[in-house]
């Protein structure tokens, strides 16, 4: 068999030999998994027999061409040493020729070596000749020219563009040149060229500017453009036109000491600025090269007018005037940009020294402190007086607006966070850069009242309702707050989900807060109805060893235990409400549940009496049978007090509350429940022996 037959029926493949990896000890390992060790070497030996002998077969097979093999390279040695004599005299030829090819070539490389260098020899000069052509070419025209006269002379007009043209080319050959002796000879030449042709085309452009002429100023400004001085155009503008002009205008009494003519002194600059408006888009074409006197002249000397001569109009000392001066100038700093010729410029003109020195010359963080102690100081001086159950709504520091917001209040402390929130964004008190300022204040106002309704758990209850009743109107009145005064400031801000998120969080809190103080306020009248029912204590000592009918009337602290509530309701009727309704059903179900602990108290007291009176008997009389009477004093006890329940339950619904709704109240029934045979034998007048 072929070793590929045989492998089947081995128990391994011989893919196992053939791997890289092969050891010995894994193939053991795996094959011994399949059969044991004395089948396994019987197995390999077969195997090893199979390979050998296919070995052979394929040697039998293949053994003629073996021996022929060497027989048809008999002679091949001496074929190749006669080859080898031509070979190496062949070799000789080619490295004989190819070293006379390399000197030719070498020959031929310094021959084109010395003609580069020939060649740009030759344009170095002619760049000499041009230059010393150029160069007496302009000091020729310059001569003869009317230039430095400033006069509109038509030819020299025709000319003017031309010669900085030839300047330009003449100041590109020198670049060429430098660091040769000849560019350094010519050099001052050319500089007192371009001062003649400079000084010439500034007073042409001051000439165009004097005779409001446009076609003369658009002229000198390519002029200016071909010779890279656009600079110097705008520095002219801003000195023959921007600065007298100012220096007119813009004066230490041009505005008041409150700023009176601020704004009019920004309408006739924009004026100014409109009537110019031809001579400004003069640089229209070129103000993507940083020539446009709109932002390049008119705005930097304006701004250093205002900043130099008008002090006083960034004075915080006054914080209603400075933020009048704020907001008009920031209204004359849009109107100002809508001025500007392109997107581009008014974007320049913001990201600008002038614009940025500007912005930090408002001391809107004093302005901001200034605010924050109004709108802040008038809460605190309302939230921080100390509340009374006399206390009361009335005007505060913030004016007429507490006093409009105050009607519907019963204290004054919730108009006067709502006065002070509308306050906050009012529209003669919010700026745009302090925005966020004035959201953290606005969060803080918030969070103050919010701490002082957990102070208010502490007074009268009467007060407290009053607290809570005014922060239930607050928390409605807030989401109008929002809407209607701070989301139109804010705008369409990326941060106005996350913005409402937080108000909305913080009227969340309020609302808890709020909730807590009605809590307060019920367990606090809880209380005093809970005090009239420390008499039902009494209840056992009136029926313990008195031999006292059989009660059938209630007792009379019931009569007092729901006073307090009925008082209450009545003199704060206003302040509750729609919700005089739950407050009484919530105060009687903690006079329930007051009452149940009790009343529980008192029956497990009295049956553990009872139990050990009963001992003590039978102590007493070993042996005896229990003498007991047809009712005891507890069942007497339990009576009493289950009339009482149904007295109390009584005026419970003559207060407006069902007991049924009351959770505690079914337990309270069924715990002072009396038993019913033994009271029946008792309610006939006959006395009851005590035991």
């Amino acid at each position: 068999p072929t070793p590929h037959a045989a492998v089947g029926r081995y128990g391994f493949s011989e893919d196992n030999f053939l791997a890289p990896s092969f050891a010995v000890d894994a193939f053991v390992a795996q094959c011994r998994t399949r059969l044991p060790l004395d089948a396994l070497q019987v197995n390999l030996v077969e195997y090893h027999g199979v390979l050998r002998n296919a070995m052979v077969e394929l040697i039998n097979k293949d053994y003629a061409d073996f021996v022929s093999l060497s027989t048809k390279l008999v002679g091949l040695d001496k074929a190749i040493a006669k080859l080898a004599i031509p070979l190496g005299q062949l070799k000789e030829d080619v490295d004989a020729v190819k070293t006379a090819v390399d000197g030719e070539i070498a020959q031929v490389e310094g021959k084109l070596l010395q003609h580069v260098k020939t060649r740009e020899n030759k344009a170095l000069l002619q760049r000499f000749l041009s230059i010393a052509t150029s160069l007496e070419k302009l000091e020729r025209h310059l001569k003869s020219s009317s230039l430095q006269s400033g006069e509109a002379d038509t030819d020299d007009a025709s000319k003017l563009v031309g010669l900085a043209s030839e300047l330009n080319q003449l100041q590109f050959a020198v670049n060429q040149c430098r660091g040769l002796p000849y560019a350094a000879y010519v050099e001052p030449r050319i500089e007192a060229v371009r001062s003649v042709l400079e000084q010439g085309l500034s007073q042409r452009f001051a000439h165009g500017i004097g005779a409001g002429s446009t076609d003369t100023i658009s002229q000198c400004l390519r002029t200016f453009a071909v010779i890279d001085k656009l600079d110097d155009a705008v520095a002219l503008f801003r000195q023959l036109v921007v600065e007298p002009m100012l220096a007119e205008r813009i004066t230490k009494d041009s505005v008041g000491p409150a700023g009176e003519g601020l704004d009019a002194l920004y309408a006739g600059l924009l004026g100014w600025m409109r009537e110019n408006k031809a001579l400004i888009a003069c640089s229209a074409p070129f103000a993507s090269r940083s020539c446009d006197f709109v932002v390049d002249a008119v705005w930097p000397e304006m701004v250093e007018a205002i900043l130099a001569r008008l002090p006083s109009v960034f004075s915080p000392g006054v914080a209603d005037q400075f933020h009048k001066n704020f907001c008009v100038t920031q209204q004359f700093i849009s109107d100002f940009e809508k001025e500007c010729l392109t997107l581009a410029a008014v974007r320049r003109l913001r990201a600008s020294p002038s614009s940025i020195a500007l912005r930090k010359r408002w001391s809107l963080p004093v302005y901001f402190q200034l605010r924050f102690q109004e709108i802040a100081g008038s809460v605190e001086g309302v939230l921080g007086e100390p509340l009374g159950a006399d206390a009361a709504a009335g005007p505060h520091a913030l004016g007429a607006d507490t006093v409009a917001v105050a009607g519907p209040y019963a204290l004054a402390h919730a108009p006067a966070v709502l006065a002070a929130l509308r306050r906050t964004w009012a529209a003669d008190v919010i700026v745009a850069p302090l925005h966020h300022r004035f959201w953290k204040l606005t969060l803080q106002i918030l969070a103050r009242y919010s701490t002082w309704l957990g102070t208010v758990a502490s007074v009268p209850p009467a007060t407290m309702c009053a607290a809570h009743h005014d922060a239930v109107l607050l928390i409605a009145a807030l989401p109008s707050v929002f809407d209607e005064a701070i989301r139109p400031v804010l705008g369409d801000v990326s941060t106005l989900p996350a913005m409402k998120a937080a108000y909305d969080d913080a009227i969340r809190g309020l609302a808890a807060a709020a909730d807590g103080l009605r809590r307060a306020a019920i367990a606090a009248v809880a209380g005093q109805c809970a005090t009239g029912l420390e008499a039902a204590k009494n209840v056992p000592r009136l029926f313990r060893r008195t031999n006292k009918e059989f009660p059938t009337a209630p007792s009379q602290y019931i009569d007092a235990v729901l006073q307090p509530l009925h008082d209450f309701v009545t003199t704060n009727a206003s302040v509750l409400g729609a919700d005089s309704a739950p407050f009484k059903a919530a105060v009687v179900t903690g006079v329930a549940e007051k009452y149940a602990a009790i009343v529980s108290e008192i029956l497990s007291t009295v049956r553990k009496q009872e139990e050990s009176l009963s001992r003590l008997k039978r102590m007493r009389k070993p042996g005896a049978g229990e003498d007991l009477p047809a009712v005891s004093d507890e069942d007497k006890i339990r009576a009493q007090l289950a009339e009482d329940i149904r007295a109390l339950a009584t005026k419970i619904e003559a207060a407006g509350v069902a007991v049924d709704t009351i959770p505690a109240w079914r337990e309270l029934q069924q715990g002072a429940r009396p038993d019913e045979a033994r009271a029946d034998e008792a309610r006939p007048s006959d006395d009851i022996e005590t035991i």
